[in-house]
């Protein structure tokens, strides 16, 4: 019988996180990052508190032959993955979504829209964004090697306006460099907490229920055909 084995999830150490969008935050802000590794992708979990709030997920496939399988078109979707903006009961709490639009900056474009968030604390303006980049060449669908979504919204009360918006875009940065590999049957640090906390609670409207979302998927290389994990 094939034995599943848990995802081995880590809290990342304080400012050593890949992801960093706090800029335009209000005071000082908690931060706090879980990293999931696997021998074919990684993926880092994000998450700000303050007045204003924000989400991530940024993914890497760093296995042979590997890419992921991700729609940055899908953003709505994206959004709604979320705790913090999922259907509550039958009732939305995301309105008056806008239209999707394109930022570029510094060679790398994003896209984004921006929403309201209507909730117990009051109405937020929100951003959700989306990124696939470095597609994989080799791989006859051409996938992506990174991703990255997410949300802002700001303090209850406080709307956001496009300027904003692209203020917090152009603060978002991806630290990062290469990611250590990790093997089958090799050792691999799992703690408990880190995923809980990743994927929340929906009493608390934080996480990603889904987390980790293993998007990377491999792929035949010169035939037209690709095969999945």
């Amino acid at each position: 019988m094939l034995r599943i084995e848990p995802p081995a999830t880590t809290f990342v150490a304080p400012g050593q996180q890949a992801l960093d969008f706090t800029a335009g935050f209000d005071g000082t802000p908690s931060v706090r990052a879980v990293a999931y590794r696997d021998p074919s992708e990684y993926e880092q979990y994000l998450r700000v508190d303050g007045a204003a709030r924000a989400e991530a997920i940024y993914s890497l496939a760093n296995g042979r032959q590997t890419a992921l399988e991700f729609s940055p078109y899908a953003l709505r979707s994206l959004t709604r993955g979320w705790r913090f903006n999922a259907v509550r009961g039958n009732a939305e709490v995301i309105e008056n979504w806008g239209e999707t639009r394109l930022f570029r900056d510094d060679g790398r474009t994003l896209r984004y829209a921006l929403y309201e968030h209507r909730g117990d604390a009051g109405r937020r303006g929100c951003l959700a964004f989306s990124r696939a980049w470095d597609s994989v060449v080799d791989d006859p669908r051409h996938r992506p090697a990174r991703t990255l979504f997410g949300y802002y919204c700001s303090a209850p009360g406080e709307g956001l306006t496009g300027a904003q918006a692209w203020a917090v875009l152009r603060g978002l940065v991806i630290r990062m460099g290469d990611v250590p590999r990790v093997y089958y049957g090799g050792s691999r640090e799992r703690d408990p907490a880190a995923l809980a906390y990743a994927r929340g609670r929906a009493q608390d409207e934080t996480g990603h229920p889904d987390f980790p979302l293993r998007q990377s998927r491999y792929y035949n290389v010169g035939d037209g055909d690709d095969s999945f994990n």
